[in-house]
């Protein structure tokens, strides 16, 4: 089955009947337990594509696919050294270049 998350995402509800035993290993934060609508995440978490939904620390901003606010205002962002961590993600465009070369 697919991975849903949000409030089946539980341990009432035994993780949905073990489909989110793979999304909560690799994600064991990302709950949601407040979204609106319910994602099929083991296929939006980390597709590429930045989905704002998230874009929080416990979701590793969208498995990396997205770059924190706070990181484009670092004065390490883009600046010609190459940071690694979260800076060195797809979604922070592997620190704006510095990256690249790895």
């Amino acid at each position: 089955g697919k991975c849903y998350g949000g409030p089946f995402n539980t341990i009432d509800c035994k993780y949905e009947d073990g489909d989110c035993t793979n999304f909560n290993t690799a994600y064991p934060n990302c709950n949601g337990d407040d979204l609106q609508n319910l994602y099929d995440v083991e296929n939006e978490v980390g597709n590429t594509k930045c989905n704002i939904t998230f874009a929080i620390s416990q979701c590793a901003y969208d498995g990396g696919d997205c770059c924190p606010y706070d990181i484009h205002l670092s004065p390490f962002f883009g600046n010609g050294e190459c940071n690694g961590g979260v800076f060195n993600t797809e979604g922070c465009q592997f620190d704006f270049g510095d990256c690249d070369q790895f």
